[in-house]
């Protein structure tokens, strides 16, 4: 036990995580793009559109865009303006500015060659504002369709955003961040970067660096995004360096939604760029996820994590929670992912408040997702570290330090997952009656005061959910891995608890012991 905590530490598992620990992290959230863009806008329904990556300017905030399921025109109308922008089908589209093309081309100077960027019809300008944004030619009216249907459900640190986009009868704009350190391809193969030794050249950590960050995007796309998301034309010239030479992907001028969980392929024309298009769609004309890995409210099934737990209809068919060590890390490990996500990915970043395990659900493939954004607050602006507020959540699961001082971190988040932890452990509730099971007069505890001295004391063994069966050798050090992982998220102080990356990074060990 000493030596699994001395080698646990909180460190990371490899030279790459440690590199980029601050900015990056593991696998995205399960199903939260369209959920937590729902939960904030209708949470600001009647403020600006505050915290998104999209930069702000003169143009005109696009107010609503009625779906349209059978093709036909659908008006959007803009505030403070009397025009409407047509020809915009698809989902729910809110927060893009709306341009005027004379505004967009004042911006580039009227298409100027100087203006120009990369090899495609790409120019950086400068809005009104005073805002450099990347500004894109469209050329077919269903590409600027596509686009806003998929941009408006997609938020995620390493994607670039949409700013917004112009659509007269002759021309599409589309107008992007405009990220400083351009693309991936100009470092490596553009002459005036070789030639002064560009960063991207002369470090192979921050290559492997731009690697992950670019992976993570696609596997968000893949596995995370409502729907899911495949890219078509994943390439070096797509993948863009911001200031902090963090990379994201761009362009969803080929983008589609992926097929539904039931069919594997998709058939079509394929698309994408010489030299990086998919061998197997190219040939066979099938579209899989596996095309970008060539390149580089839902009702869930399984109800909650709580009855699996606690509900005695449950404990008495033995749900498959309830008999496997495995299923309970794993579900572990997906709910801390989608924590992290709120935390370290989602635009702006989100503090759930009231994480415990009826807030855990089970879908049909026994993934676990976290649900219910009823108290979900903004994460606190880089330069505050925390939120005075009253205390919110439910009793058991509520960071002692959040209810006693009023004051909100990511931390508090940390506090409940830990206590939903010790509730995969011991099957104990969050606040339950000890002594229960032998008579009438048992006193209520929480699993925290019940399961941490245990475990600091050596006797873990003795306060695993017997209902699981004795852990084999391998599941042993997985369990006691994932105790001590508890053990750090229950400090009673914020800044003695991990970060939700430290977290997803140990519960992977653990999974795979």
């Amino acid at each position: 036990m000493t030596h699994l905590m001395t080698s646990f530490c909180w460190a990371v598992d490899s030279a790459i995580r440690s590199e980029t620990a601050s900015n990056s992290g593991s696998s995205p959230v399960h199903s939260f793009a369209s959920v937590v863009d729902y939960a904030l806008r209708s949470s600001s329904a009647s403020e600006p559109d505050l915290g998104t990556s999209r930069v702000p300017s003169f143009g005109s905030r696009v107010d609503y865009v009625i779906s349209s399921s059978d093709g036909e025109r659908t008006d959007v109308r803009a505030e403070g303006s009397s025009r409407e922008a047509s020809s915009v089908t698809g989902n729910l589209v809110r927060g893009f500015q709306l341009f005027s093309k004379a505004e967009l081309v004042a911006a580039i100077n009227n298409f100027s060659l100087q203006n120009k960027i990369g090899g495609g019809a790409a120019y950086i300008g400068k809005l009104l504002d005073g805002r450099e944004v990347a500004i894109k030619r469209v050329e077919r009216m269903i590409s600027i369709k596509s686009k806003l249907a998929i941009l408006s459900r997609l938020h995620h640190k390493h994607l670039v955003g949409l700013v917004g986009f112009c659509e007269e009868k002759d021309e599409t704009l589309l107008v992007y961040e405009y990220l400083k350190n351009g693309a991936l391809y100009d470092h490596l193969h553009e002459k005036k970067n070789v030639e002064k030794g560009s960063s991207v050249l002369n470090d192979w950590k921050m290559r492997i660096k731009i690697a992950l960050d670019a992976s993570r995007c696609i596997e968000y796309l893949h596995n995370y995004a409502v729907p899911s998301i495949i890219h078509r034309d994943i390439k070096s010239s797509n993948i863009l360096i911001d200031a902090t030479w963090t990379a994201r992907v761009s362009d969803f001028g080929l983008s589609m939604m992926s097929p539904e969980p039931d069919r594997d392929h998709r058939p079509m024309k394929a698309a994408g760029t010489v030299g990086y298009i998919d061998p197997e769609y190219y040939g066979l004309n099938v579209l899989t996820a596996k095309s970008d890995v060539y390149g580089l409210g839902v009702y869930m099934k399984n109800g909650a994590l709580y009855d699996h737990l606690h509900e005695k209809k449950n404990v008495e068919k033995g749900s498959s929670v309830l008999n496997d060590w495995k299923m309970r890390i794993k579900i572990a490990l997906d709910a801390s992912r989608g924590i992290e996500y709120l935390h370290n990915y989602a635009v702006p970043s989100i503090i759930h408040r009231d994480i415990k395990s009826s807030n855990i659900l089970i879908d049909a493939t026994w993934t676990a997702r976290v649900s219910d954004f009823g108290l979900s607050m903004m994460s606190p602006e880089p330069d505050r570290d925390h939120r005075p507020m009253k205390a919110a959540g439910t009793v058991g699961y509520i960071d002692p330090e959040y209810y006693g001082l009023n004051v909100l971190t990511a931390k508090s988040d940390v506090y409940g997952l830990g206590v939903v932890l010790l509730e995969l452990l011991t099957g104990k509730r969050a606040i339950f009656k000890y002594g229960e099971d032998g008579g009438r007069f048992g006193t209520f505890m929480s699993v925290v005061d019940f399961a941490v001295p245990r475990i600091l004391a050596g006797e873990l063994v003795k306060i695993l959910d017997p209902r699981v069966g004795p852990p084999d050798v391998n599941e042993a050090e997985a369990v006691e891995l994932v105790a001590y992982i508890a053990l750090h998220c229950v400090n009673l102080e914020g800044k003695d608890r991990p970060t939700m990356t430290d977290i997803v990074n140990n519960l992977e060990r653990a999974l795979a012991i």
